[in-house]
Formats: structure tokens, sequence, C-alpha cells
């Protein structure tokens, strides 16, 4: 909703536009949107992680399950991949899994590391039960592997979204619409209480090359902002989603906030 202020700036700029009169209705319909489409940038409207960033759209929380899931997975670790998707973006699971990479991020890492990531990863997901327990190894009572799990599931969980595949003639675009969007998360954390020294741990570990403790990181400071704040669980998704474009430049972003605080 606009404020009393911003609302009075738009009405008194769209009556400035009143002399494009004679350049018929469709120029002044024109310029009264650009004039109120740049209204004030704190407004969630103008939140570019609105604009539609992933492929095929994002479904409404809080049901997600039913649309997001891919029929018939080829494979053990396509089905992990678009479970993990689906559970990232159903604000009822999202703390389980950020625990879950949390877990596997931490360190030293306990011998039953496994048994709680899993116990983590099927809480409020009981179907998903046995498919998390064959990608991690198929764990024993002791919470050991059985055989090798996948072997790449840290970064299966740190990941995954559910963005389809982009065509090569629409990457570019869509990376210029993903990083204003994860630069607006950034901006925005970066001013909220606590977000100075958050941005400046997450530089630290992107500084180390421990890219996945910074994600975790990233995705814990702003998932951890008070309720009604403009983050929810969608953006959650863009920044794993930019990780996994470019986990470089998202580093580079983090990076400049902290050398234009110290200048």
């Amino acid at each position: 909703m606009l404020s009393k202020k911003s609302d009075r700036e738009c009405k008194h700029r769209q009556g400035a536009v009143g002399f494009a009169a004679k350049a018929g209705w469709a120029a002044r319909i024109v310029a009264a949107l650009l004039i109120c489409t740049y209204a004030p940038l704190g407004l969630h409207a103008q939140d570019p992680c609105d604009a539609a960033i992933l492929a095929p759209p994002v479904p409404p929380a809080p049901a997600p399950r039913k649309p997001c899931r891919t029929p018939n997975p080829k494979n053990i670790a396509d089905a992990t991949k678009n479970a993990l998707a689906c559970a990232w973006i159903d604000p009822n699971r999202t703390d389980q899994l950020l625990k879950a990479l949390e877990l596997l991020t931490s360190g030293p890492q306990a011998f039953d590391l496994n048994k709680k990531v899993h116990e983590q990863l099927t809480k409020g997901s009981a179907a998903d039960k046995d498919l998390y327990r064959a990608a991690l190894g198929y764990l024993d009572d002791s919470g050991q592997s059985a055989v090798q799990g996948l072997p790449d599931f840290l970064d299966t969980l740190a990941k995954a979204n559910t963005r389809g595949t982009i065509e090569d003639s629409d990457k570019v675009k869509y990376q210029i619409k993903l990083f204003a969007c994860t630069q607006y998360v950034v901006d925005h954390l970066f001013g909220t209480e606590g977000g100075k020294s958050a941005i400046a741990g997450i530089n630290e570990s992107f500084n180390r090359k421990n890219n996945y403790v910074a994600l975790y990181q990233l995705l814990d400071a702003v998932w951890g902002q008070p309720q009604g704040s403009v983050y929810d669980e969608l953006h959650l998704e863009k920044l794993r989603a930019a990780f996994d474009t470019n986990a470089d430049l998202l580093a580079k972003q983090v990076a400049a906030k902290v050398t234009a605080a110290k200048n």
C-alpha cells in the first residue's frame, strides 16, 4: 500500500501528464504508469523478486507438493532433487531443511550425522522417508550408511529449486532478473537489525571458500527476519537458484556491501 505522501506525489505527477492530452489516451496512460512505477523503492510492490524468474512458475504456498512434483523421475538422484525442491518452498518444512543444511555444513560432524539429517528431512514429510533413506545410503539403526548414498547430497540440498530448464537464448535475461532479486535481498538484509554483522560473517565464509557454509548463513539470516517482513520461502529459493547459477557472483554481491560500509 502506498504511503499518504507517496500517494499525493503520484497524483501530483499524474496531473503533470495532462499536457500530453493531444498525444492521445495511450500516451497519457503509458506516461502515468511510468511515473507511478518509480514510487518509493521500499514498497514490496517494487520487489524484483516478484518478477517471473523461475520457470515453470512456482505454485502458491502452502500446498505446493502436487503441482511441484515431477512425474516418474528417472532415478533416486532426480527424485531426491525434486522432493527437496518442493519441500524448500513449503513454509511448514523450510525450518527442517535449513536445519539439515546446518548439520551438513557444521563441524565437527557427528558419527550419526546422516541419521540426524534424515530425521530433519522427514519431519512433516513422512512420504519421502524411504527416498531420503536411500539418498543417504540406506541407513542402519545406528545411523550409518549401509551403502554409498548420493555422493553430492549436500550440493543437491543446497541448490534444489523448482527452476525448469532455461533455454540458451533466455539465460542472459534470466540471470539479470535473478541477480537483481538477490541484490534486493542482500541490500535489505544489510539494512536490518543485525544485518551488517550477518553480511560480514557470510562474506568471511565466501572468502574462505566455504561456499556452502556461506549459503546456509545467508538463507538462515534471511529466513530469520521478523514475521511480516518482505522475505518468504520463495526469496530463499531464488538465493539457492543464484548459488546454483553463479555462486561467485552471489559472493561478489555480498562482498560489495561490506566494502561499501568500510568506505
